[in-house]
């Protein structure tokens, strides 16, 4: 922290933010530079300033990232002070010239490394904070308006924006990976480019900068008006969208998957260097199919996006995912599965999940998700099962509760699914098992209030099902399920004979972020809760109890004549009515 603090008050971040310039850009070794063959001419940088350039962006992303919940505070404080985006993505810009100008030959093996510590540099830069983000997105278009529209340039249409830039040069790595001339070492390389580029776009189309806007400045975009950063995310994932990154990413994945299966196949039977080697593939490529379906997960805002996802094949590409991160048999005491519980099949299903999570936003994909389709099979069970088996991964409880709760909203044949799939438990499980984590207890209670609401045994939500339904709903296995007979499933007591009563009324209920959920998820239960409303006038807590369906009626139950009114006057209405037209009071 001394030496964290020393570099913070010192304003040494500039000195190696200088640094960015050991290789020079073709703007300042020639001022008149207009085309792009020229550039590459003279875009020849030697081998010492390529290493002293390697050496530069390491040692920032080494300052930039923190390691120790201590060192948060003043490494974002470090963070803020970054303002070498325009470099930084020109550099990007040009070392993609590089590649691209090669046209199949075999590049130098520095260029691709470099890219990965300049993209991996970005990234760490950009996390946690919008300001940052929107400079490096706008780094671009804003150095093209300073030069005067030099770098536009017919033969390289990816010049016009950074989050083009980036598709190219993921594009460009696809195509790497892909070609069958390449060495194992540049695959290995490209591999680790989709795997930093995917981490990029998941954190620009993310927003995650929750502190107050402290400057009051809000300049380069960021709106702090109301005392807080505003999100560019979905401008930003609107811009990538528009670029074409939906295809794209669906490719990468589908060749991360596909290799992956190749290297495990190739591997049996080798000796065990060739083993380790083979290892070593398979968990980059596990960690490159994560990353890109984070980067999926975070672009799926909207039902255009969505469907343009499930166009290209997003639904086979998820199933395929669950396969790999999910062992079809679990069994702790065997070795192979215990190897199998490694972080890269960990986080692939946590991308997994998280990715079918947001496509539950529309509900025709949800319940094709849930049910199953003419084509395909339901990835319910494969979702409970990857709770099951991740039971201490906070990130797939939280996905598979989100995830859940979004397939019974409006649906209740998806409700009763997860019921007849042994769904509950999970959930309760997933509460029970992280009391503090304010996120999980949030969709856990979210899941129970929307498979309960709609399937109370009462006559009126077993109307609610049956004509939802229309008597019938087709399971995955092409099978009738009679909704008329399983709507009478009193599932208040299945969630209560588990404890959800007990977990939704002290675990759930003590958290501020939760605790409207709790009470909504108790309401739907039939449970006896309390509503407390704080006056800050007066400093009192006023709680009243409520029961679910029960009338509060703010009329007279039964219609009984006045005979009499209070005071002076007597008589009903009709001598009221007398009264006042002859020119008396009522």
């Amino acid at each position: 922290m001394a030496f964290l603090t020393l570099l913070h008050s010192s304003s040494s971040m500039f000195t190696f933010m200088s640094l960015l310039g050991a290789v020079p850009l073709p703007k300042e070794c020639e001022d008149d530079v207009t085309t792009d063959e020229t550039a590459v001419t003279i875009f020849s940088p030697t081998e010492e300033q390529e290493m002293l350039l390697s050496k530069v962006t390491q040692t920032l992303t080494f300052i930039l990232t923190p390691r120790r919940a201590r060192e948060r505070e003043m490494k974002g404080l470090l963070r803020d002070s970054f303002v070498a985006f325009e470099r930084l993505v020109m550099l990007i810009f040009h070392y993609v010239q590089l590649l691209s100008s090669s046209k199949g030959e075999d590049p130098s093996n520095t260029k691709i490394p470099i890219l990965v510590d300049l993209i991996r540099l970005s990234a760490i830069a950009c996390r946690n904070s919008e300001r940052n983000k929107v400079s490096f997105v706008r780094a671009l278009k804003n150095k093209q308006r300073s030069s005067g529209g030099g770098l536009s340039s017919s033969s390289f249409s990816y010049e016009h924006s950074t989050t083009a830039l980036l598709i190219r040069l993921l594009t460009i790595a696809h195509d790497t990976y892909s070609h069958s001339s390449v060495c194992v070492d540049e695959q290995e390389s490209a591999v680790d480019l989709m795997t930093e580029l995917c981490k990029l776009v998941s954190i620009l189309c993310r927003y995650d900068d929750f502190r107050p806007d402290t400057d009051g400045g809000g300049s380069l975009g960021v709106d702090s008006s109301y005392g807080m950063n505003v999100s560019s995310s979905h401008d930003h994932v609107l811009e990538f969208s528009r670029e074409g990154i939906v295809p794209l990413l669906h490719s990468v994945t589908l060749l991360s998957l596909e290799g992956k299966s190749r290297e495990k196949e190739e591997g049996q039977g080798v000796d065990a260097k060739g083993t380790m080697e083979r290892t070593n593939a398979c968990h980059k490529l596990a960690a490159l199919t994560a990353s890109a379906l984070s980067a999926t997960r975070v672009l799926a805002v909207n039902d255009e996006i969505v469907q343009a996802m499930v166009a290209v094949g997003t639904l086979r590409i998820i199933k395929l995912a669950m396969e790999v991160g999910i062992p079809p048999k679990y069994n702790e005491d065997d070795k192979e599965t215990r190897e199998h519980l490694k972080v890269q099949s960990l986080n692939l299903t946590s991308g997994a999940i998280g990715l079918i999570r947001n496509l539950c936003g529309n509900d025709e994909i949800k319940t094709t998700l849930c049910l199953g389709g003419d084509s395909s099979s339901s990835v319910l069970p494969s979702i409970l099962r990857g709770m099951k088996l991740y039971r201490t991964s906070p990130h797939i409880q939280e996905h598979g509760c989100g995830a859940l709760a979004a397939m019974a909203l409006r649906k209740p044949s998806n409700a009763l699914r997860i019921v007849q799939e042994h769904g509950a438990e999970e959930i309760l499980m997933a509460m029970r098992h992280f009391p503090g984590n304010v996120l999980i207890q949030r969709q856990g209670a979210l899941a129970i209030r929307n498979i309960v609401s709609r399937l109370v045994a009462n006559p009126s939500s077993t109307l609610s099902v049956n004509t939802t339904t229309n008597e019938s709903e087709m399971t995955q296995d092409g099978l009738n399920v009679d909704m008329s007979e399983n709507a009478s499933i009193n599932v208040r007591d299945i969630f209560l004979d588990l404890g959800a009563e007990y977990i939704l009324r002290h675990i759930t209920g003590k958290h501020q972020g939760s605790v409207d959920e709790a009470y909504a998820a108790l309401r739907d239960l039939g449970c006896k809760v309390s509503m407390v409303k704080y006056d800050s006038e007066t400093n009192r807590a006023k709680s009243r109890t409520t029961m679910f369906g029960d009338v509060k009626p703010q009329f007279r139950p039964v219609y009984e004549p006045s005979s009499a009114l209070d005071g002076e006057q007597k008589g009903g209405i009709e001598e009221r009515i007398a009264a006042h037209i002859d020119g008396g009071q009522l």
